[in-house]
């Protein structure tokens, strides 16, 4: 199986967001490190039963998508030139995006059709996601698009998993590898696995308290991060951080 790459927003390793959340999952994909998860303080979860909810969101590592995982154009070889030119790809458009902070992050429930995970993910009351975070909605279309030089395009098992969508879902993962995307985009930090409704609002209590340092409080997200899967069975691993702004530096992980 080839390795597949994505571009997320990762909190920094020194960032208090990391250091509340890389526990709960019991990896720390910046370092590429596993240890035990650790379950909320309020002692509701068992550790066993805590790791089975966080499964998921372990392997990807905390992270919120900019552009979906992707395996490589067959122009491309897996190798340090290819490397290089993805990683100047990234610093170029890194460029492009000054830093920007969130509207106030709220903690929510997000339907993947077949079931809801939580996640962290800034609010936007009745606005459209964009109307409310137009920076972020800018960086992410520009990430989306900047990358597609790079991208093969799916397998028809890929298209096929994703199940039932709607017509402009259907055409942007045919189009562009990923069907939350553009006007149907929302930035998020997925906290679980799927779950039933009936398990959720337990769920939430306990995250509730572990993370209200964060919740209705902004976001500054300064920086992108380029992310490596060896094969469908690994986990994700950073590779690149890109600094954003004309004045970014890049630091390879």
């Amino acid at each position: 199986m080839s390795a597949r790459y994505a571009l997320y927003y990762a909190p920094g390793a020194l960032s208090a967001l990391h250091a509340a959340i890389t526990p709960l999952f019991g990896r720390d994909a910046l370092g590429n490190r596993n240890f035990s998860p650790v379950p909320p303080a309020d002692g509701v979860f068992s550790s066993d039963v805590w790791a089975s909810m966080v499964a998921v969101p372990a392997k990807y590592g905390l992270h919120a998508t900019l552009k979906a995982p992707f395996e490589l154009s067959p122009r491309w070889n897996d190798d340090r030139d290819m490397l290089k030119a993805l990683s100047l790809a990234c610093e170029e458009l890194a460029r492009r995006h000054e830093p920007l902070t969130t509207t106030p992050l709220e903690l929510r429930s997000l339907s993947t059709g077949s079931g809801c995970f939580l996640a962290l993910t800034p609010a936007c009351g009745s606005e459209s996601f964009a109307e409310a975070n137009p920076a972020l909605a800018a960086l992410e279309k520009d990430c989306v698009t900047a990358l597609e030089i790079f991208r093969a395009p799916l397998e028809e098992a890929d298209i096929r998993r994703r199940g039932e969508l709607t017509p402009k879902e259907a055409s942007y993962l045919v189009r562009y590898g990923y069907h939350r995307i553009f006007d149907l985009f929302r930035f998020h930090m997925t906290l679980t696995d799927s779950m039933p409704e009936s398990r959720l609002a337990l769920v939430e209590k306990s995250l509730r308290s572990s993370l209200s340092a964060f919740i209705d409080r902004p976001l500054v997200v300064d920086s992108i991060s380029l992310f490596r899967q060896k094969d469908r069975t690994s986990p994700f691993v950073e590779l690149s951080r890109f600094s954003l702004g004309t004045n970014n530096n890049r630091n390879d992980s």
